[in-house]
């Protein structure tokens, strides 16, 4: 069974599951399985970031966090929220980063950790470890840990950004998360010492979207004015920057709003304000698509 999660970006944290089992590219008929308040506690307001979710397939695992001072955990083979975390901040969340398993790094790693953090044997739990790097509209970021049941499961804090956090990426293949700001900073972490090792002053515009390559050391930035730039993790930039749809003599595209790279192939999605979504790839793959 394929389902589809849909509800970012939604106002009242209101989340729908739905079930497609048709094969193929045919038409298929969309049956609503569940719905459900995914973050019961959002404030509903336009100025704000909403409803972020986070999914891990592998545990079938919900992240739910945004205009609310709580992180949810869900786990929806159960439909049941299995975990709250608190976020210690007053400002809304903008940027959600997750996993669920064994290699979650242990808080006791980071030498900023609290001496007096309680580690719960990971038993106890009826999911597996969850662990969550979280960023702020103030440019701070939280780090929160399923073993930690006192400070809202928060084990790490810092201020390293200025302003909004635009998005947070956890790398599979290294020990670090990669961070974007509206000012168009770009921060590695290393999530050994909780440390900013690397920052990358991308662009001057405002920056609206950030995606990393899971499998390749690129980076992709989407801009207000705009445009879109491929970089690799050194900033050198890769190929023109992109501002059309379809080559430059196809229509220019407005505000880049989403970027997603395909987790294996060299391709990249992205949306714009102009409700056009264009998928770019290298010559080797696939051909340039919009719709």
């Amino acid at each position: 069974m394929a389902s589809m999660y849909t509800g970012r970006n939604s106002i009242n944290g209101s989340m729908s599951m739905k079930d497609h089992t048709g094969r193929g590219v045919a038409p298929i008929n969309v049956e609503l399985a569940t719905a459900f308040s995914a973050l019961p506690d959002i404030a509903e307001t336009s100025k704000g970031s909403g409803l972020l979710l986070s999914w891990q397939q592998a545990t079938g695992t919900l992240f739910a966090g945004g205009n609310s001072n709580t992180v949810r955990v869900w786990d929806l083979g159960r439909e049941q929220c299995v975990r709250v975390f608190e976020t210690g901040t007053k400002t809304c969340l903008t940027a959600l980063a997750t996993t669920v398993g064994a290699f979650a790094p242990s808080p006791l790693s980071s030498p900023h950790h609290n001496n007096n953090t309680v580690l719960t044997p990971l038993s106890t739990f009826d999911v597996p470890l969850a662990w969550i790097f979280a960023g702020f509209a103030d440019g701070s970021i939280g780090v929160y840990d399923e073993r930690v049941q006192s400070n809202g499961g928060r084990v790490h804090y810092a201020r390293d950004h200025s302003t909004w956090i635009v998005s947070a990426h956890m790398r599979a293949d290294a020990q670090e998360v990669i961070t974007s700001s509206v000012r168009g900073a770009v921060k590695f972490w290393d999530i050994r010492s909780w440390r900013t090792y690397k920052t990358l002053d991308v662009q001057k515009s405002p920056l609206t979207s950030m995606s990393v390559h899971n499998c390749a050391p690129i980076i992709a930035t989407g801009s207000h004015a705009q445009f879109i730039k491929i970089l690799t993790f050194g900033g050198e930039q890769l190929g023109n920057i992109i501002k059309y749809h379809d080559g430059f003599l196809g229509q220019r595209m407005g505000p880049i709003t989403s970027l997603t790279f395909h987790p294996h192939r060299m391709m990249l999605a992205a949306s714009a304000a102009d409700c056009i979504i264009s998928i770019y790839a290298t010559a080797d793959d696939t051909h340039t698509h919009s719709s």
